[in-house]
């Protein structure tokens, strides 16, 4: 599934070279009937639905004071609404077939405050506990529900707080090595066999779980 038209079609078209059969849906996760007609195509093709990596998400810089209501919801209705639509709309079926897999995806953000990110910050935090009381609540269905919580990826995902504080690619790279121990942003390579190994069997006794992805910024 994909919450960008056109996105998932673009990631659709690799995968059969490699041999995976893939099929794409393209829903707004902020609409219950979008996500639940999603969540029924899906199993409608494929029978089964074992595996959720709730990935979508939105970053509108702002402080208290300056934050619009309406980035504020915005933030929260695709953060944290939309990761409990999809939840909402596949455990059912998990249940049935006799268990799953959920990873949502989080932040260090959600674990610290940072400067003008207020909206962004809470709904991460909401994120985590999210991902916390799915897996206490549905332990018993052997649904696991664990969240990856990224540092600095070089995705362009951060690129709002970059051009917000007029940054240049070298005043980011120069930020980065001050910070980030490892001396350099993170790449989607990197977070992508994280997200594969708690999906995996190898993962089995782990839920409830917030893995840290972030090059050893947080260990500081």
């Amino acid at each position: 599934m994909c919450s960008r038209k056109g996105g998932g079609n673009r990631w659709a078209g690799r995968w059969p070279a490699d041999g995976i059969e893939s099929h794409a849906i393209a829903a707004d996760i902020s609409v219950p009937e979008e996500v639940q007609a999603a969540v029924d195509q899906t199993l409608a093709h494929f029978g089964q639905l074992n595996i959720l990596h709730n990935n979508a998400g939105v970053l509108i810089p702002g402080t208290v004071i300056s934050q619009t209501l309406a980035d504020w919801d915005r933030t929260f209705l695709v953060n944290v609404r939309g990761m409990m639509l999809m939840a909402r709309s596949v455990i059912p079926a998990m249940q049935q077939q006799g268990g799953g897999v959920i990873i949502n995806t989080a932040s260090i953000s959600g674990m610290v405050g940072e400067p003008n990110l207020v909206a962004y910050d809470t709904s991460k935090g909401a994120v985590i506990n999210f991902t916390r009381q799915l897996a206490v609540e549905y332990a018993r269905d052997n649904i696991r529900c664990n969240c990856i919580c990224p540092g600095w990826i070089d995705t362009g995902f951060n690129d709002p707080i970059f051009e917000q504080a007029n940054m240049s690619e070298h005043e980011v790279a120069a930020l980065v090595t001050q910070f980030v121990p490892m001396n350099r942003q993170g790449t989607a390579a990197d977070v992508a066999p994280s997200v594969a190994f708690l999906a995996s069997d190898d993962a089995a006794y782990i839920t409830g779980h917030a893995l840290v992805l972030d090059g050893g910024l947080m260990a500081q």
